[in-house]
Order: C-alpha cells, then structure tokens, then sequence
C-alpha cells in the first residue's frame, strides 16, 4: 500500500512496530502492513505469554511454567523458526540467559 494509506492504517490501528521502523517494511513505492500487522500480533501473544509466565512464577506453578514453555518451543519449531531466533525469543519475553534459553531448547530444565 502507498505510504500515506499505510501511515493511516498505522496510526489508525495503533501498529507501534510500523510507526517506529517503517522502513523495514518499504517494498518498492509500498509497504507491507500484513508483515507490521503479523508482528504486531506476534508481540502480542509474546507479552501475554510473558505475563503469564510471571504470574505463574508468583504462585510457584513451575511444572505449569516449563510445560508452557516446552509448548511456545515446539509451536516455534513448528512454525519454522530456527533455533538461534527461538532462543532469543526465550531470552526476550522469558527473561532467561542465554545458557538457561538453550537448556529449554534441548530439552531441560532451568
């Protein structure tokens, strides 16, 4: 879409991501909103998870916790994503380091 069509559906939506780096999304003349759009929703979903986690840690549910986890890690797997971008989501939205991020994805326990 042009830029000002894309601008508007921006600020109309409130697509942080595509007001903050709307070059990453310049193809050709256009934009690509589904692609702002898309990972818009994916932040979404990460922070939920994220809240979650924390309020699960708060209660001491860690068996939920990791089950939770081990879930986020295979619908990652599943969607594609390679595992360097998998253990840094980890690391991003579970607060984890990068030693624990690898030890969920081979399949232990932090």
């Amino acid at each position: 879409m042009d830029e000002e069509t894309a601008r508007t559906v921006g600020v109309l939506m409130g697509v942080k991501r595509f007001m903050e780096h709307q070059e990453k999304y310049k193809e050709g003349e256009g934009y690509n909103m589904c692609q702002a759009i898309k990972e818009m929703m994916e932040d979404s979903r990460m922070e939920g998870e994220k809240s979650g986690w924390e309020k699960g840690e708060k209660s001491g549910r860690k068996k939920e916790q990791a089950e939770g986890i081990r879930i986020f890690i295979q619908s990652n797997r599943d969607d594609g994503t390679e595992e360097d971008a998998i253990a840094g989501k980890l690391q991003k939205y579970y607060e984890m380091t990068e030693t624990d991020a690898w030890k969920m994805l081979n399949g232990g326990r932090i």
